[in-house]
């Protein structure tokens, strides 16, 4: 069973990538600059993004790290 901080995260990033033209997972592999593997690990629930990779994601979506996490639901950068 997945806990909920990693669930909120997994919904979120989902969410921006259906807003982002249906994004793949292949796509978002190249933003993240990591294989498609990780990003499949990380939308099971099963691998939690490196910092690097945090980062790198909450750039390409224009949100911030809380929204991403699931900790806001704010996206603005501010």
């Amino acid at each position: 069973m997945i806990d909920n901080d990693k669930q909120n995260f997994i919904n979120r990033l989902r969410e921006l990538m259906k807003e982002h033209n249906e994004m793949t997972p292949t796509a978002l592999a190249r933003v993240a600059h990591c294989d498609l593997h990780a990003v499949c690990r990380w939308l099971d629930g099963s691998f939690f993004p490196r910092f690097a990779h945090l980062i790198t994601l909450t750039n390409f979506f224009s949100v911030s790290i809380d929204f991403l996490l699931g900790l806001t639901e704010d996206d603005s950068l501010s």
